[in-house]
């Protein structure tokens, strides 16, 4: 697409501002930034449901029908699918241009039926966007229900090399890949090359992996003397491989050259130490020990192959025995030539233009590496487009084309996930804003789950929770405990079962058997991260305890033994004295590793969490009755408590300066984030809400945030999901004020489609790692429902986090699973008088709570009297919590 003077278009057009865009939200903020780009004001004051949207500015949105991959929207609007992308513009204007004003919203405020609108004077156009079932025929699809200007589509294909339109369908093969109206006229272009990797799950080392598309042309500055690819690359890590596939002739000779380049400095992090790559042509592999890659010079191998069929397959995979934490992967450039080269010439540039192909990694322009189908809609032909994506549709297939083509697919996305939303707890404020976040929240958990029929134990299916569909689609333990823990509280006990075979099955084929647990007992996912030790315990002992299937615990038991184990055989190994006789600071402590997002040491975060999962280890020991275990963990858990007891309040004196506890016994927060400091009082509880360290902690952490969101110390970047951990602090604490400030300020930072990305630069307004992201919807479900039903120790709360403007239209949890069993109430406000009406189902293992409390909210006007199941209690002044029971 050539340069375009889009004002001159706009003011043709009459496309200027219109709607209530999320970028005009943005700019609207304008005025309260200061010099430095921190916005600079508060939302504690505001409403959950007015305040004004500070998200990310690249947006994006999941449709799909879960346990699969799926699709992803932009905050333009257009889609990228799982065989095809849809790139829409208008006229010879994309819907990327920074001068067009758009609004996207969910279908019933919170279903993965994406609309996206735009407006002019002139007119405009709105689509919508969602995943459907009907026919039987799984697919993406966008549909247009009002353009009053004329557009062009653009469908890309990157999984083939030729496709085929005729009538409305494009063909790759046997396989039908696009549906849209028979009577556009199509032009279509074919590709060179694939770049089978999904590009969403890789990205280029020129530019960080959350930055957006790249101008049309753009090339990073090449390297004087060297082949310009060696100036970029493509990247991947965590098991994903970088694949390529070349059309060839079967049995004829070709030699390909692989390239790799490690930069002197690098922003990337990328441990070519500790890395082993396999770079392969067809069915001939080379192991590359990265050490030996000297920097700043380039490694070529030339493969001489001759392919039995017609194509060349080229990838860069990691070693099975690479000790890379990450398991990172790279690859710089591929040349396929039909003879002999010169690999010094191939270095320097000399032969890329004789090659039969010539691909510079991570900036493959996408109309070489995938096919191309466009056509131009008038404003009325618009108004009746529908394209649709199939998943797997073969071409015998073509009868069902009249359905897919007429009927409404957005009504079979609806049946599709409202029993989803129908089952399980139900959690209702009064408040759509909030509710609609939950609900939404709850169905992204499940679209960013895989399914892997028949790969876990017996033939039974495995189930991947994932924080997010592109950069983020692979395993950590961290994300995976937080998510599943979510759909226990939301009452998705059987989802939650299938989710936690990971982790605690073993013999598992493949990469998910790097993921097990190890014979030591070790869970670990990256590597050489240990929280997860913790994470897992907790996991899988709060879903016994949710659900009640003290059954499913006594089978899963051995795992928690033995993963009990390991954390007290390496925290006793960890019991020693210094050459000089001394007890170091880590004596004790889980052994140095490295912290997410904090950096490498003895990370406290990890500690914390061990403790939270001894505690649970113990818990489990009583319900199945192993009281020898019961003794041995009780020992492991004191000492361990009072080994880190004696270096938290040593390192919070010496490194904090009583002012903060720091992330590891030795950095200040000048060199380390302390994000996970809080992780002591919350979740873990290893240290009370009113602490002085904690209290110390948290002032430190306040006076340091902006827009109300968990701040970085170290960087101009907020992380969202943080927050909530933080804000439970303050519930905890009963200290509802900022309590209600920190949750409004992660409300206010979703985006208008109910979700969050990882991180916001504060500048630049960009997010960072995937969105929406599947942790931060998983603690947006923790925040809502223990804002209305919490386990403190033995001890159930009712509405400890609740505002009063809730009661307005009354107050309703149904089926709310907690350790004590289920939770039922309705509460409102009558008058001057409130009502309460509750029960506690208690299952036939579950423990009874020691008292349950009910929280008023806080008021400007005192209710008088409350009744609770039908008896009425007065009221004291300035009371705000009842005794239930």
């Amino acid at each position: 697409m050539g340069n375009v003077d889009r004002r001159k278009f706009l003011q043709g057009s009459g496309l200027v501002v219109g709607g209530v865009a999320l970028e005009s939200q943005i700019k609207a903020l304008s005025g309260h930034y200061g010099s430095d780009g921190a916005v600079g004001f508060a939302l504690s004051q505001a409403s959950t449901s007015q305040t004004a949207s500070l998200c990310n500015a690249n947006i994006k949105t999941n449709i799909g029908l879960g346990d699969e991959t799926p699709g992803i929207i932009d905050q333009f609007g257009q889609l990228d699918s799982r065989n095809a992308s849809i790139c829409l513009s208008i006229g010879d204007v994309p819907l990327k241009s920074p001068d067009l004003h758009w609004s996207q919203s969910l279908e019933d405020g919170c279903l993965p039926i994406v609309s996206t609108e735009v407006k002019s004077p002139r007119g405009g156009a709105r689509w919508t966007s969602a995943a459907t079932n009907a026919a039987d025929v799984r697919a993406d699809y966008l549909e247009f229900s009002q353009a009053s200007l004329p557009l062009k589509v653009n469908l890309w294909f990157p999984f083939t090399t030729r496709i085929e339109a005729k009538d409305g369908i494009v063909t790759s093969g046997d396989r039908i890949v696009a549906v849209f109206p028979p009577s556009a006229a199509v032009n279509l272009s074919q590709a060179k090359y694939n770049l089978t990797t999904p590009a969403r799950e890789s990205w280029s080392l020129s530019r960080q992996p959350w930055s957006p598309e790249v101008p049309a042309g753009f090339r990073p500055t090449p390297i004087p003397g060297l082949d310009p690819a060696f100036a970029s690359g493509r990247s991947s890590y965590l098991f994903r491989s970088l694949r390529y596939r070349f059309p060839a002739e079967a049995g004829k000779t070709y030699h390909v050259v692989l390239g790799l380049y490690v930069q002197k400095r690098s922003e990337f992090r990328y441990s070519r130490s500790e890395s082993l790559l396999d770079l392969s042509a067809n069915d001939k592999t080379v192991t590359v020990d990265m050490a030996d890659v000297v920097a700043g010079e380039p490694f070529l191998h030339d493969f001489a192959i001759q392919p039995s069929t017609n194509e060349i397959r080229v990838a860069s995979a990691v070693n099975p025995s690479s000790t890379s934490p990450y398991r990172w992967v790279m690859l710089n450039a591929i040349w396929v030539f039909e003879g002999a080269v010169d690999l010094a010439q191939v270095k320097t540039g000399a032969l890329s233009d004789k090659a039969l192909f010539y691909v510079p990694c991570g900036e493959e322009p996408i109309a070489d590496r995938a096919c191309r189908a466009s056509f131009e809609l008038s404003g009325a032909d618009a108004a009746k487009c529908r394209i649709i994506l199939p998943y797997d549709l073969d071409t015998s297939r073509r009868d069902t084309l009249t359905a897919l083509r007429s009927g409404s697919p957005g009504a079979s996305a609806k049946q599709h996930w409202e029993p989803l939303l129908q089952s399980g707890a139900q959690f209702s404020t009064g408040d759509p804003r909030l509710d609609n976040l939950y609900r939404t929240s709850l169905l992204n958990i499940f679209l960013l789950r895989t399914k892997y029929p028949g790969a876990a134990n017996k033939g039974e299916d495995l189930y991947l929770v994932k924080p997010g569909a592109s950069i983020y689609d692979a395993f950590w333990y961290r994300d995976a405990a937080y998510i599943i823990a979510a759909m226990d509280v939301a009452g998705q006990s059987e989802e939650a079962e299938k989710s936690l075979r990971l982790f605690w099955q073993t013999g598992l084929a493949g990469n998910f058997g790097s993921y097990e647990q190890q014979e030591s007992g070790l869970w670990q996912s990256p590597l050489d991260q240990s929280d997860g030790q913790g994470q897992v315990l907790w996991a899988l002992v709060h879903h016994a305890q949710c659900s009640g299937n003290f059954e499913w615990l006594r089978k899963v038991y051995p795992n928690i033994r033995k993963g009990t184990e390991w954390i007290r055989n390496v925290t006793t190994q960890m019991r020693y004295l210094t050459e000089n006789g001394e007890r170091p600071i880590y004596c004790g402590l889980l052994p140095a590793a490295e912290g997410e997002a904090i950096g490498q040491g003895y990370i406290y975060y990890h500690d914390f969490w061990a403790v939270l999962g001894l505690r649970m280890a113990m818990q489990a020991a009583k319900a199945v009755n192993e009281e020898k275990d019961v003794v041995w963990m009780t020992d492991a858990y004191d000492t361990f408590c009072a080994n880190l007891s004696a270096s938290v309040k040593l390192a919070f004196e010496r490194v904090g300066d009583k002012k903060y506890i720091p992330a590891t016994p030795f950095h200040p927060v000048s060199q380390l984030d302390i994000w996970g400091s809080i992780a002591a009082l919350y979740p873990t509880r290893f240290l009370s809400a009113n602490d002085p360290m904690i209290s110390q902690t948290l002032d430190m952490m306040l006076q340091h945030c902006q827009e109300d969101e968990y701040t970085y110390f170290n960087r101009k970047k907020l992380w969202t999901y943080i927050t909530v951990d933080w804000a439970m602090c303050y519930l905890l604490r009963d200290d509802l004020e900022t309590f209600h400030r920190l949750f409004d300020g992660y409300v206010a930072h979703a985006s208008p489609t109910n979700g969050w990305t990882e991180e916001i630069f504060l500048e630049t307004r960009q997010g960072t790692g995937d969105m929406p992201h599947g942790w931060a919807a998983a603690q947006f479900v923790h925040l809502l429902r223990n804002s209305l039903v919490y386990e403190d120790n033995d001890v159930l709360h009712l509405c400890w986090g609740a505002r009063e403007d809730w009661l307005n239209n009354g107050i309703t949890v149904r089926h709310a699973p907690t350790r004590f069993g289920a939770v039922d109430f309705e509460f409102r406000k009558v008058g001057d008088s409130l009502l309460l009406d509750y029960r506690v189902n208690r299952g036939t293992h579950q423990e009874a709570y020691s008292q349950a409390q009910l929280h008023l909210p806080l008021s400007v006007k005192q209710p008088v009297s409350i009744r609770v199941n039908g008896q009425v209690k007065a009221l004291t002044a300035g009371q705000r919590a009842i005794q239930l029971e």
